[in-house]
């Protein structure tokens, strides 16, 4: 274990990522007993440690008011040491360089009381001389370290001192060295024979080392003038730098004047042109509402005229298509009645319908030309104000020949819409109206089968009977046969007169009998030739109906392949539409923002950047104010950004969009789960 120690001195000689001033407060920790000690920073800081080991490992902490900056460990020992401070978080705050001596019980205890003498007087002289000239020394050692540590004190309170500008420089004082109270050993003109050479070249030693101390006084005095100097220059150049500042300040102030005069006159002469300029804005704005409105009426008049004309050209397709069904219908006997009657109903449909499409389109013929005077008339009215908004115009024609784009664009996406719309209908129409030819060709040919069905069945009952009626004279024949085999044999062992007699009558039985089979055999072959005629005939009308019916289904087929034909036709100019829709809809819209705002052109920039907000309507209020989806917001600039208001709520634009574009989507696809295309909107 190492002595202790009771007095602990620390110098600050340089600092890293770390400035201290006078508002800290410097605080040390003892390990082991938990001891704390704090004391009022300076450049040199004395604490005392009672009861503290050399070596023992500390912890010193840098507060500012009552808030700890940071905090290290070094240990008790007389060298220079390097203390990493760190923070609360752990994180390194900075590091400070300090000088640490160290001083035992018995040194604190004679620096305390440097004049005191020891109570034990000894009776030797040499004893008593040598103990004084020992205290001396240490008095002297001790006096210039403290000598040191007031020089780096003193650099610093200059300098803070002179830093101060409302204290004048006659009325600050500097002290001098010599009136630091620095004691130095007086020098010893006695000789004594008692002093031996290790004494004398002891006491050289001292001397040399005090004459060194004395230089270094020297230069610190030295270095102490050439401050004061440079501190007195600075003061001088300050006041004339004062002076300089009150004459620049003063021609400054006169030259503002000027300035602030040549402004008010300009801002008043500009504030008079810009309240004329928003009058003659005011004025052509009035006039290109009413053109707007004028523009509104011509496109919905120019619809209306698209629609009527493409009813016209579906009504003389449907003309022909009903002329070519009248031609097969006139065909089919049956239902013949039945599509004259539903055909003459839509043909006064039609007629009617074209009438009242007629008297529509000289309505609109006649407010079309009432609309062109109105205009003509307008017009002449805006010729005699371009004169004065030259420049305006200018503006209005770029913006007019966007809208124009727009409005085309629109228009054509309007009429391609409608003509898939037609397209549709009719090709709905012609399938019902196909699926109804073949519903009636499969009951005409399932009631043709039916009929062969039963008139096959007739020929094989005939064929059946007429099969029975030819085995039955077969086996009358095979019993003629046996009979007359047997009647010969009769006749060859009976009497022959007998013989002869029953055979004559037997073969007159026979004759009669077969008399009138033959009777029979012939009036059924009479009747089954009567009834192959009849059959044939049916067969024949049957055949000339199959025919008909056949050349019919040929017709129906040939029609229906035709109508297939138009179907894919217009199968294929309905994905021709669609795919022309899904390239309109993959071209991006885009934001148009309103010039010469700063807020607006930043925000096109952004969103014209972005796709994912383009289902969502987003629209200038005013300026600074908009509506996206269901919110209102309000946009600014704050350091070189924007930055959204939405309720109390403030954001960048980017968090904002990113917050709240999904909402947006969410809450359209519940209020309209059909998908639309996501239109462009134009600021005010």
């Amino acid at each position: 274990m190492e002595g202790s120690i009771s007095r602990l001195e620390i110098y600050f000689v340089e600092s890293q990522n770390i400035v201290l001033s006078k508002g800290h407060t410097i605080k040390i920790y003892v390990r082991d007993q938990a001891k704390l000690i704090q004391h009022p920073f300076s450049t040199s800081v004395i604490f005392d440690v009672e009861g503290v080991n050399q070596g023992e490992p500390m912890l010193l902490s840098v507060e500012e008011k009552n808030e700890e900056i940071g905090i290290g460990d070094f240990k008790a020992t007389s060298t220079e040491q390097w203390v990493n401070l760190s923070s609360k978080d752990k994180n390194e705050c900075g590091r400070v360089k300090v000088s640490v001596h160290v001083m035992s019980i018995e040194d604190a205890q004679m620096r305390r009381s440097p004049e005191k003498l020891p109570t034990e007087i000894t009776d030797c002289p040499r004893c008593s001389y040598l103990q004084k000239i020992s205290e001396s020394q240490q008095n002297e050692l001790l006096s210039l370290e403290e000598h040191k540590s007031t020089y780096s004190d003193i650099k610093q309170i200059i300098k803070e001192y002179y830093s101060v500008d409302h204290i004048p420089y006659a009325s600050k004082y500097i002290p001098d060295i010599e009136e630091l109270g620095v004691d130095l050993p007086a020098p010893c003109h006695g000789k004594s024979s008692q002093i031996t050479k290790q004494e004398a070249d002891h006491l050289k030693e001292v001397i040399i080392g005090l004459t060194e101390k004395l230089k270094v006084l020297q230069l610190v005095q030295d270095e102490v003038k050439t401050l004061r100097q440079q501190l007195y220059d600075s003061h001088v150049n300050r006041l004339n730098l004062q002076t300089t500042i009150k004459e620049n300040t003063e021609q400054l102030e006169a030259k503002c004047k000027e300035q602030c005069k040549k402004h008010l006159d300009i801002n008043e002469d500009r504030s008079k042109a810009m309240q004329s300029l928003l009058d003659q804005q005011h004025v052509y704005a009035q006039k290109c509402l009413e053109v707007d409105q004028l523009k509104s009426d011509l496109s919905t008049l120019n619809a209306n005229l698209q629609q009527l004309k493409a009813e016209q050209y579906n009504f003389n397709t449907m003309k022909d298509h009903v002329s070519r069904l009248e031609a097969e219908l006139k065909e089919s006997s049956g239902k013949r009645d039945d599509l004259n009657n539903e055909h003459k109903k839509t043909l006064d449909d039609f007629s009617a319908s074209k009438t009242r499409q007629n008297a529509n389109i000289e309505n609109l013929n006649k407010e079309k030309l009432e609309l062109l005077d109105q205009i003509d008339e307008i017009n002449k009215q805006i010729l005699s104000q371009k004169h004065q908004n030259e420049g305006l115009n200018k503006e209005n024609t770029e913006l007019e020949k966007e809208i124009r784009q727009l409005e085309g664009e629109i228009n054509s996406l309007v009429d391609e819409n409608k003509e898939i719309e037609h397209s549709r209908q009719a090709a709905l129409e012609k399938e019902e109206h196909c699926i109804k030819l073949h519903r009636d060709i499969h009951e005409a040919a399932q009631k043709f089968e039916s009929e062969l069905e039963n008139l096959s069945k007739l020929n094989t009952q005939l064929l059946k009977e007429k099969t029975n009626v030819m085995d039955e004279l077969n086996k009358l024949e095979n019993i003629l046969e046996n009979k007359t085999e047997e009647v010969q044999d009769l006749t060859r062992n009976n009497y022959s007169s007998l013989a002869q007699c029953t055979i004559l009558e037997q073969q007159i039985c026979i004759q009669n009998d077969q008399y009138e089979i033959r009777k029979t055999i012939e009036s059924q072959t009479e009747v089954n030739e009567k009834i192959k005629d009849i059959l044939l005939e049916e067969i024949g009308s049957m055949g000339e109906q199959l025919k008909k019916q056949s050349e019919e289904c040929l017709l129906l087929s040939k029609s229906v392949e035709n109508f297939k034909k138009i179907l894919d036709g217009k199968n294929q100019e309905k994905n021709e539409l669609l795919r022309i829709v899904e390239e309109l809809k993959q071209v991006k819209p885009v934001y148009v923002p309103v010039r010469g705002e700063q807020v607006d052109e930043l925000l096109a920039e952004v969103l014209n950047g972005r796709t994912d907000w383009l289902s969502i309507e987003m629209k200038r209020e005013s300026q600074g104010s908009y509506s996206f989806g269901s919110k209102n917001i309000d946009i600014f600039i704050e350091n070189n950004g924007l930055m959204v208001k939405c309720g109390k709520a403030i954001m960048a634009i980017d968090e904002f969009l990113k917050t709240y574009i999904p909402i947006e989507i969410h809450k359209k696809q519940l209020t309209k789960p059909e998908s639309k295309l996501s239109t462009k909107f134009l600021a005010k």
